[in-house]
Formats: C-alpha cells, structure tokens, sequence
C-alpha cells in the first residue's frame, strides 16, 4: 500500500515504517483551499519533505485544519489566493502559541513550488523571511531525578502486573468447564459476553439483552479482560523508554517481531528512527522480566489475543490495543500513548508532591544519564554511531568535549596508558580451569572464592568490557565511590577481569573506535583512542580461539554501539 489522496470521504491515507495514517479532510470548510493544501501534506510525506513520522503528521493536518477555518472565518474565500500578506500575518497571529507556523510555512512553500500561482505574490517573500511569532528559546528537557525514576519504575511494574492479572481473568472465564450446569446464571451471561468478545473484539455483537442482563459485570469491564487499553499501553513503553533510552516515535513503531534473542542473555532490537535515517539496530539485556527482552516479550503475549482479532495490515504491529470499551475494531498505537491519564490513575507524584508532569524524552536522558553516572566520560558509547559526541554531550550528559581541560586531562592520561597496568584476560582454557578449583581461583585473581566464583560463572560484576573486582574501590577514583572512569580504561585497570564472553563488547568497541578515526585529527585519535584500540586489537582478542572470535564477529556484527550492557538490566 502507497500514501496518496482518498477522494471519497477526502482525505489522505499515509503509510509510515509500522503501519499507516489516515486524515479525514471531507468535513472541513474552504474544500479547495483544502485540497491544495493535502497535496502539499502529501508531497512532503513522499518526496524528502519533513514528514517522516506519524506524530509529524498529525501536525501538519492539525494546521490544514486551522487554516481551512482561518478561510472560513476571516476571507470568506475558497481560494488560497484570497490570502495576501495581510492576511497571512492575521493567520499567523491566529495560530497563538500553537508553533504551526512551521507547518504552515513548509505548506505553502511546497506549493510555491509545485504549483506557484496558487499562492498570493506578498506572501511567497514571508515565507523565507524570519518567523512572525516570537520563536521562544528551546528550553532543555530535564532527565528525571533519581528519585522520581524510581518511582515511576515501580509504577510501570504494578500496572504491568495489574494488567497481566486482568488478562489471566479473562483467560479464565473462557477456559472450558466439566460441567455447564454447575455455572450461576451470572456466570454463565458473562461466558457468553466474553465469547462474543473474544471472537469480534467488539462489544457491538452482543446481544441487547445480554447488554442488559444486571447479573452480568458491564461488557466494557468484561472487554477489559481480553484486551488492553490504549492507557495500558503506557508503562510498557515508559520502562522500555528507561530501560532502551529509544526515543518515544521508535519505540511506537516496533513491530512484533522487532528483537531476537540471542541466547547469551541478550536480544537484538530493530526500530525505524526518522530522524536518523532509517531502521537501526542495538542489543540490550534480554535476562530477567524487567529486563528490556523481557519488557517486549511481555507485552507481545499482552496484546496476543487483539493480534488474532485485528485487521490483517495491523497484525505485525506491537502495540495494539481495544478503543472506546470495545466500540470500535482493534486499533494500532498511531499517535500518543495517554501517558498524563495513566500518571493520574496511578498517582504518580514528583519531587514537588504534584502529579508528575511527564515528556516521554525525558526517558531518554535519564538512561543517558545513568549511564553518564557509571561511564563518566565515555561520551562516544553514549552517542553511539548516530550520534555526536557534541550532541550527547550538549543534551544527553553534563560533560563538555571541547572543553580544554578535559581535553589536556584525557590526553595526559591516555598518553601514560600503555605503561600503566593491564586488565587480567582469561583464555578458555583457564576459565574452565579456575571454574574447577574455586580456591585457585581465589589466588589466582586475588579475591575471595565467593567473588572468584562470580567473576568466573556469572554476569553479576559485568561492565561492559569487562567484569570488576571492587567496583566501588577504583584506581581512578575515591575509596567507596564508584568507579568514574571511561569504559575502556577497564583495559588497563587491575580490577578488570576479562573473559571470553567480553569478546563481542570488545570487537564492538574497536569497530566504533576505528570509525572515529575518521570524524577527528588524527593526531588527536591517537592521544584519546589508539592505546585502547592497540591493546584490544593486538593483546587481548589474539589470545582468544578462533571458534570463540568467529562467535564474538558475529555478534557484534551491525550493531550500534552505544548502550552498555550492564545498565540495561532491569
């Protein structure tokens, strides 16, 4: 299916990565301004215009929308030639604080030029010129604070579970039954509610009488217990927001078969970033239930039974969910999740005591500050390879890369790196020897058995490149403070412990590495980067085997990287 123009009702169907919009025109006044205006949405939806999401979308019909009134209204006109510049600047004005300006001007610009005796000759000058509103300064988005990620954490996770008891339930009622004739009258009109609404997920089909039988629970309620509601969508996709840092458009669009486990506690997730130009690939944590794997498996076999039900061109997407109580078919997540209504039902409460005023990009610079927290000064792993480090730096993390300080220190001490110590690296044949003999593992990495054991068989002590002795005891930083250094000062830290499970993290990190080379001075890649890149390249990979290496390429092959995987974990 292609985006193009609906003639009966007017309108636009548009079809985006994940699924499709449709805008209903028919009802608005000023139909031929209208319909000039819909070719102009299309053309920016088909040919590199600026509309490359659903969200975008919905904008620029929301501004067709308050011009075609505007026309109605104040021209009384249904030619888009009525409009001079006079007029434009009483549209303009119109708009208030609404920031469709943009919309507006991108508009009527792609009608200049596809079409330019459509649009007055004083107007085409003020569509280039400097914006008639006041463009307010863009105002950083704040992370979270601790505090308050928590408790939304533990918000997401009690309604998540609140959900799943309330499917279970559902599942229950249609379960069959040894014996009919020992069912109440009650429980028997809601079986045959349910049943309907488990066949049509529509609460049409049920019979008025049933409708109104007062034994029965209401069928909006027994509705709910088949499928979610589009507010029950809405702590799935905030935890993976914190727990992924994907913007809020990714994460809408997944489809159903987004991530692939990867049966070493990891999965690989693919979603469509407009912004960024196309699909993307990263791996997360797929161990646990609060982990992001588990996030995403949970909310496949929440809307399992909706998935059955819905419209064929529906079926791949994740987030489905039953509108309106049931009145009308399976829908796909298109626009927003209703995030400030779930934060009401749950009470969720700021720092200040008011109910949490919540932006889902907040989400991602949370993640990106937590991870900033553990990987101080690791700015191209929380950049990743779509990314700069100055992006990052600027609206991701509280650090500066041009700041000449920082500078001259990562520089010093890159510069003594390769005569300070080294990481230890275990080959496979030692790790299965220490594995055997706790006690020499002990001796051997100089730790207790307890930790010997952990370090050996478990991922518990994992940081990203490698796995840590005494996290909280770092070289590089104060006693009982964790560890502030870079991720691959693990590389030469003595605390570090490097296994061969670390092999694609490692492999990863000298791709990145090499891909930097190109973006700075070379001279400047050697000071910051070339002793990790030396090291992992020519000390630590070789004295893996070969199966293992083969194992670790393929891994690490097409990912980005740019979340460690130790702060994925939920």
């Amino acid at each position: 299916m292609s985006s193009g123009l609906i003639e009966v009702p007017f309108g636009l169907e548009l079809v985006f990565p994940g699924g499709s919009v449709r805008h209903d025109y028919s009802k608005l006044p000023a139909p031929r301004v209208v319909r000039a205006l819909a070719r102009a949405h299309l053309s920016l939806t088909n040919s590199g215009g600026g509309i490359k999401t659903p969200g975008t979308s919905h904008l620029y019909a929301r501004a067709i929308r308050r011009i075609a009134r505007f026309f109605e209204r104040e021209l009384g006109s249904d030619g888009l030639g009525a409009l001079d510049a006079a007029g434009y600047r009483r549209l303009i004005a119109d708009l208030g604080g609404d920031h469709l300006e943009g919309c507006v001007r991108a508009l009527l610009l792609r009608l200049v030029e596809t079409d330019p005796d459509l649009v007055h000759a004083s107007v085409r000058p003020l569509l280039v010129a400097p914006y008639l509103l006041e463009q307010s300064q863009s105002v950083p988005i704040p992370p979270l604070s601790g505090a308050e990620a928590k408790r939304l954490e533990a918000a997401c996770k009690q309604s998540i579970l609140a959900l799943e008891a309330r499917l279970a339930e559902g599942e229950r009622l249609l379960e069959p039954v040894s014996d009919p004739e020992e069912l109440t009258d009650a429980e028997r009109v809601e079986r045959r509610i349910i049943e309907v609404v488990a066949r049509e997920g529509l609460t049409r089909g049920v019979p008025r009488r049933l409708r109104e039988d007062r034994r029965a629970r209401l069928v909006r309620q027994l509705m709910g217990l088949l499928f979610p509601t589009l507010r029950d969508l809405a702590p799935f996709l905030l935890l993976l927001g914190l727990r992924t840092g994907l913007n809020p458009e990714s994460l809408d669009t997944l489809t159903v078969d987004a991530f692939q486990d990867l049966g070493d506690g990891h999965i690989r997730l693919r979603w469509f970033k407009a912004r960024g130009g196309g699909l993307e690939a990263d791996t997360f944590s797929g161990r646990g239930q609060w982990s992001a794997g588990g996030l995403l498996r949970r909310a496949v076999a929440a809307t399992a039974r909706a998935r059955r039900i819905a419209a064929p061109e529906l079926g791949k997407r994740l987030w489905l969910y039953s509108p309106y109580g049931g009145r009308q078919p399976i829908r796909a997540l298109e626009w927003s999740v209703r995030v400030a209504e779930w934060v009401a039902s749950v009470d969720l409460r700021g720092d200040d005591g008011e109910l949490l005023s919540l932006d889902r990009r907040q989400l991602r610079k949370t993640h990106s500050q937590r991870l900033n927290a553990r990987y101080r000064g690791a700015l191209e792993l929380v950049a990743g390879a779509n990314q700069s480090t100055r992006v990052a730096a600027k609206h991701y993390v509280n650090s500066d890369p041009d700041n000449p300080v920082l500078i001259n220190t990562i520089t010093e001490a890159q510069g003594a790196l390769l005569t300070r110590a080294r990481a230890t690296v275990l080959t496979e044949p030692r790790v299965a020897e220490l594995a055997s003999s706790p006690a020499g593992a002990a001796d051997a990495l100089d730790v207790s058995e307890a930790t010997a054991r952990t370090l050996i068989a478990s991922e518990e002590l994992d940081v990203f490149l490698a796995k840590c002795k005494d996290f909280h005891n770092s070289p590089f930083g104060a006693p009982g403070v964790a560890c502030p250094a870079a991720a691959w000062d693990c590389l030469f830290c003595p605390l570090a412990v490097i296994t061969p499970s670390k092999a694609p993290a490692l492999i990863a990190l000298e791709r990145r590495l090499e891909r930097l080379r190109e973006t700075m001075p070379v001279d400047r890649w050697h000071q910051v980067y070339g002793p990790a890149h030396r090291v992992i390249g020519e000390e630590i990979l070789p004295q893996f085997s070969a199966a293992t290496l083969e194992r670790a390429e393929a891994l690490a092959e097409g990912e980005i990287l740019h979340l460690p995987l130790a702060a994925q974990t939920g």
